[in-house]
């Protein structure tokens, strides 16, 4: 058969619109996987056709700069009635300087879908599914808007036939009704299950799930019922298998949300940490769920704990940091801007005048960044005003940690001199002293009258027996013996150090001197300890430097977040999920709060009262502590 290869859709577009128009910059090169190859005898009436095809289905619109080119794809076809995975190679061009800052998107059609960046040059898209029919459709490249920054390629749909349709929609449905039948033993009549596999078996009839789909919900399903026969075998929810995690760690990884709760209903701690000193949201914010990142956040997992040391990361690694490893800005960001606010919260300044002006300075702080941040970016989008807001809120609170360290260091070095501010010995300042005197003379108060009536007594004894000339013999007395107790006492000390230093001097100049031809304590000078730090203000001082490069780094997260496009809509979404999880257990506390709440009685006409809770007619809402 002799094949005659069909010009591209940029060649038409070039025989089209003339050799000046932009469609000229897309002809692939020869060998293309996504061209179309037709028969001799029929080419005219082929490319007739294919051309009016184009002029229907392919309105695609051209950026003017190029960014990506594309070098092959796989596959390059999918079933009109599934979603289908498709990778695509090629090199980003020289306007790109950093691609991760670009959402990608892939353009099928008139329907474009997120890519995600896998890997230098390789991108990941999913295809939608799409009505029935065959038929082949453009495939480019775009950066979300719709404007195709690479060759236009062709992507075919086929048509799956209808009788391996049916066929395949009749297995999903007899898997659901198998799997419903072996776990309606231990559901029981719950109509919460029933709803829910009435909604799955709908779904599949409709077609808008997938195979794929309705295999992972089974297995989901079974996943549940196995974890609820774990924890009702008594078991400690809290151990670790032989790889050192715990199930708390694998559910947050594979982001099975739905199982957070039971397990931390069990006595599992939101911190609870694995072998290598991970926590569940480590896990989570390694592999990039973000909803089960908000979900033990809600929890109250803390953010700001570390991983265990290691040699490439001495000093441990935070969840923002593995997120941001990852590749995930927003999750990075999130995670970054409720460590710094939660560790601001967990900070106290007692000094009011100098709280008033760390916040003043941390206010200008957070919106000279904001300003910063808004030069390169447009301002009309929602997630980018709720990015400034991270943005201003991350840089604040890293602005007060900053103040309340400097502050701390302060003190220290100012030590107790002069200013009623400092503290004492003990570490307390002057308004604590007041009070636990005040405190003392409220004590001594309320002694019992018995001990008071003693003290009466003997005082009169005193005034009785012990006159004037009395009390000046009785203190000459006492200041001639205190002076004789001290010069026997020294005398002791004095006639000890004499044989100390008759044997340091027989050690010194026998050993030391004569034996070993050495200098001795002739050039032994003291150390001058004046002005050198103790090993505990040394301590404090490095883990301050370490901690300020901590919250740098995380005031950089959030930047990050506030210039990649893809981590602001990500930030929106868990920001979004974490306001709606307060919201409903703020109101939920609210109800359950209540301690006696209306109810309708069916039949009566006229509410009663329960102080267990309130129902309404018709099983509308129920609601009990």
């Amino acid at each position: 058969d002799n094949l005659k290869k069909l010009d591209s859709f940029g060649r038409w577009v070039m025989q089209e619109m003339g050799d000046d128009s932009p469609g000229a910059l897309l002809a692939p090169a020869p060998g293309d996987s996504g061209s179309l190859w037709i028969d001799d005898d029929n080419d005219r009436e082929e490319t007739s056709n294919l051309s009016t095809q184009m002029q229907l289905d392919m309105s695609v619109s051209i950026a003017q700069v190029q960014r990506f080119s594309i070098t092959d794809f796989s596959p390059d076809w999918a079933p009109s009635n599934e979603e289908t995975k498709v990778l695509v190679s090629g090199r980003f061009l020289p306007t790109v300087s950093k691609p991760l800052d670009v959402k990608w998107c892939c353009m099928f059609g008139d329907v474009e879908v997120p890519a995600d960046l896998i890997d230098v040059g390789v991108l990941r898209c999913k295809v939608p599914p799409r009505g029935p029919g065959r038929r082949r459709i453009p495939f480019y490249i775009t950066c979300s808007d719709r404007l195709a920054c690479s060759e236009v390629r062709e992507f075919e749909i086929r048509d799956v036939p209808e009788q391996q349709s049916g066929q395949l929609e009749r297995e999903a449905l007899l898997q659901l009704r198998f799997s419903k039948m072996l776990l309606s033993a231990h559901e029981g009549d719950d109509p919460k299950a029933t709803v829910e596999w009435k909604q799955m078996e709908d779904a599949v009839r409709a077609r808008s799930l997938s195979a794929t789909s309705v295999k992972e919900m089974l297995l989901q399903a079974y996943f549940k019922l196995d974890l609820e026969l774990w924890l009702g075998s008594k078991r400690s929810a809290s151990v670790l298998d032989e790889h050192g995690q715990g199930l708390v760690h694998m559910a947050s990884a594979l982001g099975y949300d739905w199982a957070l709760k039971p397990i931390l209903d069990a006595g599992v701690v939101p911190n609870f940490r694995d072998v290598r000193g991970w926590t569940a949201l480590h896990w989570a914010a390694a592999f990039g769920r973000s909803e089960t990142v908000v979900a033990l956040i809600a929890a109250g997992t803390n953010p700001s704990l570390v991983t265990d040391p290691t040699s490439k990361h001495p000093n441990g690694q935070l969840p923002s940091d593995l997120a941001s490893a990852a590749g995930h800005k927003g999750i990075a960001g999130f995670l970054a801007e409720k460590a710094l606010t939660g560790h601001l919260s967990s900070l106290t300044i007692a000094d009011t005048s100098l709280n008033e002006i760390n916040s003043m300075s941390a206010t200008l702080a957070g919106e000279s960044a904001v300003q910063e941040m808004k030069r390169p970016v447009d301002e009309e989008h929602q997630s980018l005003l709720r990015s400034f807001s991270a943005v201003r809120n991350a840089t604040k609170a890293a602005a007060l940690i900053h103040s309340a360290y400097r502050l701390d260091s302060f003190r220290r070095r100012s030590g107790g001199d002069g200013g009623e501010e400092n503290p004492d010995d003990l570490g307390m300042q002057p308004t604590e002293l007041h009070a636990m005197a005040q405190t003392i003379r409220r004590a001594q108060g309320h002694r019992d009258h018995h001990g008071r009536m003693q003290s009466v007594a003997a005082l009169q004894i005193q005034r009785k027996f012990r006159g004037w000339k009395g009390r000046k013999d009785f203190l000459a007395l006492r200041r001639h013996v205190v002076r004789i107790q001290a010069h026997v006492r020294g005398h002791q000390v004095r006639k000890q150090l004499r044989k100390i230093l008759r044997v340091v001097s027989v050690i010194e100049k026998a050993v030391l001197r004569w034996r070993r031809k050495r200098v001795g304590l002739r050039g032994f000078k003291p150390d001058n300890t004046n002005g050198v730090s103790s090993d505990d203000d040394d301590y404090l001082r490095e883990g301050r430097k370490q901690k300020e490069i901590v919250l740098d780094k995380a005031v950089a997260r959030v930047q990050s977040m506030a210039r990649s496009e893809q981590g602001r809509d990500q930030y929106r979404r868990m920001l979004e999920g974490s306001q709606s999880q307060v919201s409903f257990s703020t109101s939920l506390r609210r109800c359950l709060k209540l301690k006696l709440t209306w109810f309708w009685l069916p039949g009566s006409g006229y509410f009663g009262r329960s102080s267990h809770g309130y129902r309404l007619a018709g099983g509308i809402c129920e609601l009990f502590e």
